[in-house]
């Protein structure tokens, strides 16, 4: 669930006539969406005997991506695990 329309209220921003958010604040929603995708695709990996003789690199993988979508900050927008 999208607390308060966050998104929306970004999308919006972006595509209005303001200078403000611009293409830097977009890729940064791109490239916190990519690494939350796969950290995904790490934790759906882990665990399955299917995929155990790579466990360990999906465990260091996605460890190291963790932070780097847990909470981005932009402007008066937050994004993370609390929002």
């Amino acid at each position: 669930m999208i607390k308060d329309n966050a998104i929306k209220a970004f999308l919006d921003s972006l595509a209005s006539l303001s200078v403000t958010p611009g293409g830097g604040n977009a890729a940064l929603i791109i490239g916190a969406m990519g690494a939350a995708l796969v950290s995904m695709a790490c934790n759906l990996t882990i665990g399955r005997a299917k995929y155990r003789d790579v466990e360990d690199e999906m465990n260091s993988e996605g460890s190291s991506l963790a932070g780097v979508f847990t909470r981005v900050e932009i402007g008066h927008m937050v994004i993370g695990s609390d929002g």
